[in-house]
C-alpha cells in the first residue's frame, strides 16, 4: 500500500505495512473477525493487561485494538501475529475452531 494516504509524513520508501484507519476500509466485518476480537479481549484480560499496554507491546494503536476487540475492525494477519506474540498465544488460541460455524457456513 502506498503509505502516503496513511503516514504523515510519508515513509521514505513510499510503502509500509501500516493499515489505513478503519473509516478508510470498505471491507465488511464478518463473524470470524468478531470471534477473534472476543478471544483477543479475553486473553488480554486473562493476562491482566489493559488496552494501552497490549497496544504498545504489539505496536498497534489503541483505537485499532479497541475496534478489533469490539468487532468493529478487520483483523489483518500481520496485526494478528503481533497480538498473538504479545499475548504469548498461538493462532489456534484466537481463531475459531474448525467445527464452529461463525461465518454462516458449516
Amino acid at each position: 500500500m502506498c503509505c502516503s494516504r496513511v503516514c504523515s509524513p510519508p515513509c521514505s520508501q513510499g510503502f509500509c505495512d501500516r493499515r489505513p484507519p478503519m473509516s478508510m476500509t470498505a471491507e465488511p466485518i464478518d463473524a470470524t473477525d468478531r470471534y477473534v476480537g472476543d478471544r483477543l479481549s479475553e486473553l488480554r484480560k486473562d493476562m491482566g493487561l489493559n488496552l494501552a499496554e497490549l497496544a504498545r507491546t504489539s505496536a498497534i494503536s489503541i483505537a485499532e485494538l479497541s475496534a478489533i476487540e469490539a468487532g468493529r475492525g478487520k483483523v489483518y494477519s500481520a496485526t494478528l501475529w503481533r497480538l498473538c506474540r504479545a499475548l504469548h498465544a498461538d493462532l489456534e488460541d484466537v481463531l475459531p475452531p474448525r467445527d464452529l460455524t461463525v461465518s454462516g457456513r458449516a
